[in-house]
């Protein structure tokens, strides 16, 4: 095997939580600053750190602009559910012997309280969250830190994100990167594939091999 681990962005990568992601912003901007955006104008902050995404907006309170849109978001999550093909994806290559990991954006808490990832954490064999470093994508501190923390060579690992700043944080990093493209929206972003269904993965992890 070329990559010994193959390393999963969450929110648009394993779990489908646009509607919940960015509706709950939607709705927070409407609600504490009389902001009406569309879902469509808003998608840009997708898959960006949330305590980041508030500096973009005039809050008074950015904390208390965190913790409203917190609450919209949970109010939401029951919108969340996991990509088609993820879960027999995930099991699938485990199985095979890649080592899995998680490299995502959200805090600490929110991974830890996300029933779906807890599920999953028991095939995870490295997890980086926004705690883990002081920077963030696309810097590539928090794959950095995946490395050090893993003991994992930039060459043995594979990225797989759906947004641009993946892609930046793995490039920098020295680290492959995959982009997942569930949807078909057909980003113009920066990947050595396109992955919109499990079995293009396994077809990329063949060539490659």
């Amino acid at each position: 095997m070329k990559y010994k681990h193959i390393i999963f962005d969450v929110d648009g990568t394993l779990l489908d939580t646009f509607a919940t992601g960015v509706g709950s912003l939607q709705l927070t901007l409407r609600e504490e600053l009389g902001i009406e955006r569309s879902l469509d104008s808003l998608k840009h902050y997708f898959g960006i750190p949330s305590f980041m995404t508030v500096k973009e907006f005039p809050f008074d309170d950015e904390v208390k602009g965190l913790e409203k849109w917190e609450k919209n978001y949970n109010k939401m999550a029951h919108l969340i559910t996991p990509f088609e093909g993820v879960v027999d994806m995930l099991a699938r290559l485990h199985n095979e012997g890649y080592k899995l990991g998680v490299l995502t954006s959200r805090s600490l808490y929110e991974f830890e309280k996300d029933p779906r990832m807890a599920a999953w954490l028991p095939i995870f064999s490295c997890v980086i969250t926004s705690a883990d470093s002081e920077k963030h994508k696309p810097d590539p501190a928090p794959m950095e830190a995946y490395m050090r923390k893993s003991g994992a060579l930039p060459s043995e690992c594979l990225y797989i994100g759906d947004g641009i700043v993946d892609s930046q944080c793995a490039e920098r990093a020295g680290v492959d990167f995959v982009l997942a493209d569930w949807k078909g929206f057909g980003n113009d972003i920066p990947a050595l594939a396109v992955m919109r269904s499990a079995e293009d993965l396994f077809a990329f992890l063949e060539s490659a091999s």
